[in-house]
């Protein structure tokens, strides 16, 4: 079977033929199985998952009764502990399977590989069809697990284009990234790829103006400066460091480790 989160919720069967999932209760629970397949999850946080912190009082027997009728089409659903489970191999969900490239790209990163770091986040980031569970809203610890797949389709952007800028492709690296820093405007790591991307293409002013920008969304949003970070590169940039500018053959420093994302970015 085939099992994908990461956009509307969809499943099709071993022959590739849809099963749609029409019932939104039906979804939701399919969909909080599935965003921690393989793990039995208690009944409670189902619960919570589905209706938030004040369920009707049929909630119990509501969800007894979906996950009797899910099973009837899906026979990877177990009953564990106080809860439920879903049996999933790696290659059945794309979840899982970004999961599992994210971690390959990162740790090729790591150990200078940039080329086939690059095509396994590139993998990875094509596996996303839309906003994680788009159709099927999960309340609870649920909502927090889908916004940490966020998180990390988020890190996996920005690794790439970190590749992309230490192989000199400054230009495909500003198109990429002026949709995502629309969507994530306080986020400080993409403001600096394309300060450094702007830089790179000859742009310094421009570079210097989306310094402004960042700074003044975060002061206007949260009241605080860009960090230092971004404060260093902000400088580089004014005394027109020639390092900037030079593309290396290998990857930036600390291009091989995730980065910690601030607790107030949005999720990509």
């Amino acid at each position: 079977m085939d099992f994908r989160l990461l956009g509307p919720l969809e499943i099709a069967d071993d022959s590739g033929r849809a099963m749609p999932v029409n019932r939104k209760k039906h979804r939701q629970l399919l969909a909080a199985l599935l965003i921690r397949a393989n793990t039995a999850v208690p009944r409670d946080q189902l619960i919570t998952a589905l209706w938030g912190e004040r369920p009707p009082s049929s909630a119990r027997g509501n969800l007894k009764t979906y996950i009797s009728q899910l099973r009837r089409r899906i026979d990877r659903i177990e009953t564990g502990g106080d809860g439920y489970l879903i049996r999933v191999q790696e290659h059945e969900s794309d979840s899982l399977s970004f999961k599992a490239l994210l971690r390959r790209g990162l740790r090729a990163c790591g150990n200078g590989r940039p080329a086939e770091a690059a095509r396994l986040l590139e993998e990875a980031l094509g596996l996303w069809r839309g906003d994680v569970l788009q159709d099927a809203p999960l309340d609870g610890g649920m909502a927090l697990t889908s916004t940490l797949l966020d998180e990390q389709r988020l890190t996996c952007f920005e690794h790439l284009m970190d590749i992309h800028l230490s192989q000199g492709r400054h230009t495909e690296v500003l198109t990429r990234l002026r949709p995502v820093i629309g969507a994530h405007p306080m986020h400080e790591r993409l403001w600096g790829l394309q300060m450094t991307a702007l830089y790179r293409d000859g742009r310094c002013a421009e570079a210097l103006a989306a310094y402004r920008a960042v700074r003044e969304h975060l002061v206007d949003e949260l009241g605080v400066d860009p960090g230092p970070e971004l404060q260093r590169l902000h400088g580089r940039i004014l005394a027109r460091d020639p390092d900037l500018s030079r593309v290396r053959d290998t990857l930036p420093t600390g291009a091989g480790r995730p980065a910690r994302p601030r607790a107030d970015a949005p999720a990509l």
